[in-house]
């Protein structure tokens, strides 16, 4: 039976000052020790990071800054690395990216060497959630729900993000692949109504290197006008 272990508390008076929660935790067995995204750390919304926690002592040992990203969606990949997926878009000029001015976006994810603390910027994916390495192809996987490339506005626009497909290896973007995000729909039908949804989770099956992305309710992808699971890969060369 699982029971409530030590807390941690994420505040300035105990070295960690969240200021917008804590996201995805994972576990490194190679290192030993557990990695969790803050997305915003201290008063700049440009400052998050991740944390490195010992399991034994429940103490954050380390915090490694991840700059312009909203550190969100954490996964461990093959080089002593985590892939941050970044959960805000920031803009050329180092800003919060605003859809209606003249300052291009700079969507990106991050690389983080758990070793160094050395960070990669991999641009052009996210902003999204969740990410994902699969180790069956080597590849990291980043969902786009909230990409500058997605319809806009948000709230009353529906169509196509980026699921990113990017080399563990050298951090290169392969791919964009479509997946979808819709608003609420609160007129009709009982049965056509739903709230808003957004692609922002993924999944890979390291077996045959299936890709998994839950869709929000809609009636462009088939089947799934109450929601459904896109499955996503590569076709053999017979297909």
């Amino acid at each position: 039976q699982l029971t409530v272990g030590t807390r941690i508390t994420f505040d300035a008076a105990h070295g960690v000052d969240a200021k917008a929660g804590a996201e995805q935790p994972v576990w490194d067995p190679k290192t030993g020790k557990f990695y969790l995204s803050i997305p915003q750390i201290g008063t700049s919304p440009k400052d998050g990071g991740v944390l490195r926690i010992d399991p034994i002592t429940a103490m954050v040992e380390k915090t490694y800054p991840v700059e312009f990203c909203g550190a969100a969606g954490l996964t461990v990949g093959p080089h002593n690395d985590l892939l941050v997926g970044c959960n805000v878009v920031f803009d050329t000029a180092g800003a919060v990216w605003d859809p209606t001015g003249t300052v291009t976006a700079a969507p990106k994810n991050v690389i983080l060497n758990v070793k160094t603390g050395a960070t990669t910027d991999v641009n052009g994916v996210g902003a999204g959630d969740e990410v994902w390495y699969n180790s069956g192809d080597g590849h990291y996987y980043s969902t786009g729900s909230g990409s500058p490339l997605r319809p806009l506005p948000a709230l009353t626009a529906q169509g196509s993000t980026p699921l990113g497909v990017i080399d563990a290896d050298d951090g290169t973007v392969l791919q964009l692949v479509p997946t979808f995000n819709v608003p609420a729909k609160t007129t009709g039908p009982l049965t056509s109504q739903h709230p808003a949804g957004t692609s922002h989770s993924v999944a890979a099956n390291a077996h045959n290197n299936h890709v998994f992305v839950p869709l929000p309710a809609n009636n462009v992808f088939p089947d799934c006008l109450v929601g459904c699971v896109a499955v996503f890969g590569v076709p053999k060369k017979d297909d």
